[in-house]
């Protein structure tokens, strides 16, 4: 999802991508793939279905995802809602892959915090507050650290639509 992106993505240093899971028997299966912000905006709410951004983070020269949208992703690929004291205990398995750190009144990571901020929906951060990012090449190794607690195998692909 890093690679490839079209003129609309590259402007806006976003990705929408379109994650669809089922469970067949013991596995979990992921299948994810771009669209475009007006795609986003004509999908039906399916259950087992989510948007999140693979964002550009220029400073870096990377693809980033939020803890936000990461955690959002987990819920729909459980068909769980996860309480306060689940999330954080989360956000603590996923601190291994060492996150970073953003925030407004950071300089190093304002101009990608504000950019995240100015995102139209679907929204990668929840609040206007600081927030974490993860490495995109890192999501799968995320999704796959969390779901092994959950079910016993995760299978993932990628469709180019």
């Amino acid at each position: 999802m890093a690679h490839g992106w079209k003129m609309e993505e590259l402007n806006a240093k976003r990705r929408l991508v379109y994650f669809e899971s089922s469970l067949q028997g013991p596995k979990v299966v992921v299948r994810f793939w771009a669209i475009s912000q007006d795609e986003y905006s004509a999908l039906p709410n399916a259950s087992g279905s989510t948007v999140i951004s693979c964002i550009y983070d220029e400073e870096r020269d990377e693809c980033v995802a939020t803890s936000v949208d990461i955690l959002h992703l987990l819920e729909v690929i459980l068909y769980s809602e996860f309480g306060i004291d689940e999330r954080n205990r989360i956000r603590r398995n996923l601190e291994g892959l060492r996150p970073k750190a953003i925030a407004k009144s950071q300089p190093d990571t304002e101009t990608l915090f504000s950019l995240i901020m100015e995102f139209p929906y679907p929204k990668p951060r929840s609040i206007e507050k600081s927030l974490k990012v993860f490495r995109w090449a890192s999501l799968e190794a995320a999704l796959n650290k969390i779901i092994s607690k959950f079910v016993r195998y995760l299978f993932c692909y990628h469709l180019d639509m």
